[in-house]
């Protein structure tokens, strides 16, 4: 999946000291749960929260719904 959320880019020097931070604020973020099973109701819920912000989604997202019902085999 293509959601993108803004996180920043974390340089070399800096990692040990903010990396567990970085990937908590990641994971507050993100759209869909990173960890577990993922249903397809979730996993559309995050994408419509996604399409909610202005100026942020492009046509990658929208590739991503045509992936999704092609895996699902759900038109709908």
């Amino acid at each position: 999946m293509t959601l993108d959320f803004g996180v920043r880019t974390i340089s070399p020097q800096e990692h040990n000291n903010v990396y567990i931070q970085e990937a908590q604020n990641f994971e507050k973020k993100a759209y869909i749960p990173l960890a577990g099973d993922i249903s397809i109701d979730e996993a559309i819920d995050g994408y419509k929260r996604f399409f909610k912000t202005p100026f942020k989604s492009g046509y990658k997202e929208y590739e991503d719904f045509v992936l999704i019902c092609g895996l699902t085999r759900d038109k709908k």
